[in-house]
């Protein structure tokens, strides 16, 4: 496909995603001409504003990635999220129960060992799917995630918001490990699911 229909079609899919997920409205973040050509040459990038309001922090986080095979093949492993520890090395234990993930995370990037359960369908095909944390380190968190059939290949776009009291990291610390773990984790799904 032409690079200048790539970057129009990416920068629309961007912009409907934007626009349909009412509880996520104030979540807008577009790649630049330059950003766009680091997707279509397969980068993943992400971003993560941290900001603070009194004794709450504001977590906003928003992730892109262009999967080099089409979606059917992506999410056949991508969906196995009760087998993220055997594909993700910052995952030490994961489970799928009743429409829940369940991970328990250890790195050098994270400020403590973290455990995350959060509600979310297992994807198996092109869509939008969303996603709660209910409890944990992040309890009230919000996001979703868009997958696309792109030509040949599978566009992933993510957006996580969260509020709730200071985590006691300064901001910048804070949008650091978050913007690095998701950008990390992603592209070592994208590694891992290349082939069935």
């Amino acid at each position: 496909m032409h690079k200048v229909a790539t970057k129009f079609i990416l920068i629309y899919l961007f912009f409907g995603w934007c626009l349909h997920a009412y509880t996520l409205d104030s979540l807008t973040k577009y790649p630049n001409s330059e950003q766009l050509k680091k997707i279509e040459k397969g980068h993943i990038l992400s971003y993560s504003e941290v900001t603070s309001e009194s004794d709450l922090q504001v977590l906003k986080l928003f992730l892109f990635g262009l999967h080099p095979k089409k979606c059917r093949i992506a999410l056949s492993k991508i969906s196995q999220y009760e087998n993220y520890k055997e594909f993700l090395g910052l995952v030490t234990e994961s489970r799928y129960e009743n429409g829940k993930i369940y991970l328990e995370l250890s790195h050098a990037l994270l400020p403590f060992d973290m455990t995350m359960n959060f509600k979310m369908e297992r994807v198996k095909k092109p869509g939008k799917y969303t996603f709660t944390f209910d409890q944990g380190f992040l309890k009230g968190l919000i996001g979703d995630v868009t997958i696309k059939e792109e030509s040949s290949r599978c566009l992933f776009m993510g957006r996580t918001y969260w509020k709730g009291k200071s985590t006691g990291f300064p901001d910048s610390i804070f949008s650091f490990f978050s913007k690095q773990l998701t950008k990390m984790a992603m592209s070592s799904l994208f590694k891992i699911s290349r082939t069935y």
